[in-house]
């Protein structure tokens, strides 16, 4: 069952038809709920900041030093769902033997592993926001290109590509980001504005058989053909110009979710888990 759901999840690509490449900045936003206003992050709203390290700059431009580059942009290519796939997938991001999919209140994650179909391993597991801001708001950062994608009889539209998903006020002060993909995992951060509480951050995970953290700190998933791991998380901040590392382990909540747990830090910064 669970390779026929994979092979379902990551077959099933519509026809795409050559197009000219664009040069977009826009931003793209996407409310979950169409009977509520989209609200801006702390982010956003924050005008300026009280630290006497960065001075009056806006809290979006002091969270940008802070954030790593992408490692290869050719590998990112989040799209929006404008009817081309029969899904409830917002966004989507293809990557070599990685497809994910970002919705309303979660993410779903499909992969591979092996050189041929006849070897290859399927994995599918998934992310549920748990009590996550009901206003939270998606924010694509386009970048140049895209496609034409059939979306109805007769019908195409333009879809373009994007170098990054922002999930916006995630949670009370803080955002999610994606940005690609490295040694086979996909890189996100949580940006932890200041005051934010990272315990607030609840994931629950599914599709797995089940799951632990380890010893070293990793995620490990067991699934009926296999195990995979995930990286332990690191966090850190930007203190007098300089990167500074803060203690970082993952949390198992009472309820049986997924959350993080910081050492001390300054609170009055913003602060990058990922």
């Amino acid at each position: 069952m669970q390779r026929l759901l994979y092979l379902y999840m990551l077959g099933g690509l519509l026809l795409t038809l050559p197009a000219l490449a664009q040069d977009s900045t826009l931003t793209n936003k996407l409310a979950f709920s169409e009977s509520e206003p989209p609200v801006r992050s702390l982010a956003s709203t924050l005008s300026e900041t009280s630290s006497p390290q960065y001075g009056k700059q806006s809290a979006r431009l002091v969270v940008s030093k802070l954030l790593e580059k992408h490692t290869d942009e050719r590998e990112t290519d989040f799209r929006q769902n404008k009817g081309q796939w029969h899904s409830p997938a917002l966004f989507r991001m293809d990557a070599p033997q990685m497809r994910v999919q970002f919705l309303q209140h979660g993410i779903e994650f499909g992969q591979t592993f092996g050189a041929s179909p006849n070897t290859q391993i399927g994995y599918l597991w998934s992310w549920t926001f748990v009590k996550a801001d009901r206003k939270t708001t998606i924010i694509a950062n386009k970048a140049k290109g895209g496609n034409n994608f059939v979306v109805a009889t007769n019908k195409t539209a333009f879809v373009p590509r994007n170098t990054e998903i922002w999930y916006e006020q995630l949670y009370f002060n803080i955002d999610m980001r994606f940005y690609g993909m490295a040694n086979n995992e996909f890189l996100y951060d949580f940006i932890l504005y200041p005051y934010a509480d990272a315990t607030n951050i609840q994931l629950e995970i599914g599709g797995c058989k089940s799951w632990s953290v380890s010893k070293t700190n990793e995620l490990n998933l067991e699934f009926e053909n296999g195990n995979l791991s995930r990286h332990a998380p690191k966090a850190y901040q930007i203190i007098e110009g300089k990167k500074q590392f803060i203690a970082v382990d993952y949390l198992i909540t009472d309820e049986g979710y997924l959350s993080f747990k910081l050492a001390d830090y300054d609170e009055s910064l913003p602060l990058v888990i990922h």
